[in-house]
């Protein structure tokens, strides 16, 4: 079995938090108080469910204690893969486990899967939650560990009738009960009893009292007692019938009261919903609004990002315009230059004077200097550069103003449904504030729908109708006085009872002392013959007894061998000595050979009871999950060990990360495997 990843909404301290599981070794290293116990017990609740239900104190109720303080869903999913198939478990907590949701899902198809129920744990690992937490969950303040009856039948492949190792201790219970019934010790053993009355027969048969007027006139005292007895029987019923009519009339009451006040808030939660609709209609969603603080945020850069690229954009003209100057100057004196070139030429060639020949020269200088500038400015790269940065800004720029301007239109028609002006100071607090308002519906809404489902369900279960008739004006101190009047018939009724059986039991010692002058003899045989049997009866009783614990002795034993084994294996990493002066007895309990004595391990110190327990609870693990193997959660397990435990446990830790998956949570870097 591997555990992929948990998601959780908020359990305990942890909220939003979402963590992945590798293959082999997870390890999680945070301070103290960041939360790791917390998320081990998340996956045991996940697969089991909360521990302390039924305590009363709330320090002791773990849904108490982990719900948490922020609010918000109480829960998470955790994904795991098990048998080729990929799952997704789903819980949300409630105030008590009759409001908790479970859903299973097949994580691959996104559809609910019934290969589990909400009891997956028990279904998966085998065992009950007691046992997951003293084998596969390792925790700082509670590495101890015992075989429970679920570890014993999951070790004995006794998975699918744990009820069989479960029932040893009903069964040898009640043969312990039957025992002390028939004992000849204890005072309250029926054999005991008989073993006196015997003696006093044989004592009474000295006895020879004048009994007849005796009988007579205990029998007429019978008789006047019966009488009263029936006539207080029938009252008795009588009141019995009255009580019954009256608890069913104030149980009427209580469920109309209890009704009336569903309805209130149905009622109210209807109204308020319905007015705060009318509000958020139109599409408007969470979504929305959000969307719009964000344009909104958004559009106050590009507006701030304007001027800046407005300056960007002068700069680039100031540029362009010189280069035009320096372009149009070029130009002009290459005009220049060629015209007196030209003219030049023509003179000399006309006139043959030489002294045009400076013209030409001229011309020819003027011409280099007009194609120097025309070059430099216009024809650069420079330019071009400035002129698509100009217009690349200015592209900006419009496009930056329309979203601008769209945004604010959004923002204006959005807030004129609420009556609420345009107003750039307050926009983004307006809208927060709408946002506000719309999860408070929302919240509302959920309110409604569970309060609608509760009226549904009361309906569901519930005769409304008779509920809705019965009279309100109930008298709450009737049924005490009723109850009361019971009581003290019923004591006059239980007292006659007992005077009854006074003289039933004083007539039946006379009849017994008559027949016993005429056949005391039979009288003791046959006493001492039912003495005998029952005698039979508890020695047959005790051998069953002593065969019932030596089978269970024999069916333990099978299997602490292998278990041995294992805690031997890893006690010789974690300490470099065999083990071998540990032991486990018949009924699975560690004991240490201390100088010729077996000892018990809580003798010792805490680093060496965490060492003992680690060693014993992978031993359990290796023998009770030969296949399949589970996921091992550690919770910071060698806090209490030396330099030299700590070092061979992170060996053990990586031994076990080829074979299972470990999730190591730990916060010191010293305790740290990397």
């Amino acid at each position: 079995m591997k555990i992929r990843e948990v998601r959780i909404e908020n359990f305990g301290k942890l909220s939003g938090f979402h963590q992945a599981f590798s293959e082999g070794l997870t390890v999680i290293n945070e301070e103290n108080g960041w939360g790791k116990s917390t998320l081990a017990a998340f996956i045991r609740v996940m697969f089991f469910g909360f521990e302390g239900e039924k305590k009363r104190s709330d320090a002791d109720k773990e849904r108490k204690r982990l719900k948490p303080w922020q609010g918000g869903t109480y829960g998470g999913s955790l994904v795991f893969e098990l048998g080729g198939q990929e799952y997704r478990i789903v819980r949300i907590f409630g105030k008590a486990e009759k409001d908790d949701e479970f859903k299973l899902y097949d994580n691959i198809t996104g559809m609910i899967s019934t290969d589990y129920t909400d009891k997956i744990g028990e279904e998966i690992f085998r065992i009950d939650s007691d046992s997951f937490m003293k084998t596969v969950l390792f925790s700082q303040n509670d590495m101890e560990t015992s075989a429970t009856d679920g570890i014993n039948a999951k070790l004995g492949n006794l998975s699918e009738s744990m009820g069989d190792i479960d029932n040893y201790e009903i069964v040898a219970e009640r043969i312990k009960k039957r025992l002390n019934g028939l004992s000849h010790s204890r005072s309250s053993g029926l054999l005991y009893g008989m073993r006196n009355e015997l003696t006093e027969l044989e004592n009474d048969t000295k006895r020879i009292p004048d009994i007849s007027k005796s009988i007579e006139t205990k029998q007429e005292a019978i008789d006047n007692l019966n009488r009263v007895l029936d006539n207080k029987r029938r009252e008795y019923e009588r009141l019995s019938e009255e009580l019954k009519q009256e608890s069913e009339r104030a149980q009427l009451t209580s469920k109309k009261e209890q009704y009336e006040n569903i309805l209130k808030r149905y009622y109210e939660r209807k109204d308020a919903g319905e007015k705060a609709g009318k509000l958020f209609k139109n599409g408007i969603s969470d979504e929305k609004i959000t969307g719009l603080i964000s344009d909104y945020t958004e559009s106050r850069g590009k507006k701030e990002a304007i001027s800046s690229k407005t300056q960007l954009m002068e700069s680039a003209k100031e540029e362009i315009e010189k280069i035009k100057k320096k372009s149009a100057l070029g130009i002009i004196l290459i005009v220049t230059g060629l015209v007196l070139i030209v003219s030049g030429t023509v003179l000399c060639v006309m006139t043959g004077s030489r002294m045009v020949l400076s013209a030409v020269v001229i011309g020819a200088a003027a011409l280099a200097a007009g194609i120097i500038i025309r070059n430099g400015s216009a024809g650069t790269s420079h330019s071009e550069a400035a002129l698509s940065l100009y217009n690349r800004l200015n592209g900006e720029i419009l496009k930056d103003r329309e979203y601008i301007a769209g945004t604010e239109e959004d923002i204006t028609r959005f807030l004129s449904e609420f009556g609420i002006p345009f107003d750039e100071s307050t926009v983004i607090q307006n809208l927060t504030a709408i946002k506000q308002d719309y999860d408070s519906f929302q919240s509302a809404k959920k309110e409604f729908e569970a309060v609608e489902k509760e009226k549904k369900i009361f309906e569901d279960i519930n005769d409304i109708e008779k509920i809705r008739t019965v009279k309100t004006s109930y008298e709450s101190g009737k049924i005490d006085e009723i109850n009361e009047a019971i009581g003290d018939i019923g004591t006059e009724i239980e007292k006659i009872k007992d005077d009854i059986r006074t003289y039933n039991n004083q007539l039946s010692v006379l009849f017994e002392e008559m027949d016993e002058l005429n056949a005391k003899k039979d009288i003791l045989d046959e006493k001492k013959e039912e003495f005998s049997k029952l005698s039979k009866r508890e020695k047959l009783i005790t051998q069953t007894k002593n065969l019932l614990e030596e089978a269970k002795t024999r069916f333990v034993s099978k299997y602490s061998d292998p278990v041995a084994r294992g805690f031997r294996k890893y006690y010789e990493i974690l300490d470099g000595e065999s083990g071998m002066q540990y032991h486990f007895d018949a009924n699975m309990n560690l004991k240490v050979d201390d100088h010729g004595d077996l000892r018990n391990t809580q003798l010792y110190s805490a680093g060496s009871r965490d060492k003992i327990d680690l060693c014993f609870r992978m031993g359990l693990i290796e023998a009770m999950y030969p296949d399949e193997k589970p996921v091992i959660i550690m919770d910071d397990p060698f806090v209490n060990f030396d330099e030299k435990h700590l070092s061979n446990g992170k060996k053990i830790l990586e031994l076990l990360a080829e074979e299972y998956q470990i999730i190591y949570m730990t916060c010191h870097s010293i305790r740290n495997i990397y």
